[in-house]
């Protein structure tokens, strides 16, 4: 019987664990990319709050990542691909960590 709500793959777990992988990495090249050339979207909001509240703001704070950011970094990016995160570093004035 054709449909009997069976899954018959053999390797079912590996074939998973590979899209895993792949999606991952799919996900860790396009941060990269998007950080790579627009690496102000990874600019904190002090900057700008300040700015809205008619305050000065701190010195090089538009230059600040924001935590989230830096905790995708710590967490996906740098480690599947350090080179990534090295590459971002060098070509870009914020400061990540």
């Amino acid at each position: 019987m054709l449909n009997d709500n069976e899954i018959h793959v053999e390797n079912r777990g590996q074939l998973l664990e590979r899209f895993r992988r792949d999606a991952q990495d799919i996900f860790v090249f396009h941060l990269g990319y998007v950080f790579f050339l627009n690496d102000h979207y990874m600019m904190s909001s002090d900057y700008l709050d300040a700015l809205e509240c008619n305050m000065q703001p701190e010195e090089n704070s538009q230059y600040w990542v924001a935590p989230f950011i830096q905790d995708i970094f710590n967490e996906v990016i740098t480690p599947e691909r350090p080179d990534i995160t090295a590459a971002i570093k060098a070509n870009c004035a914020m400061q990540l960590s």
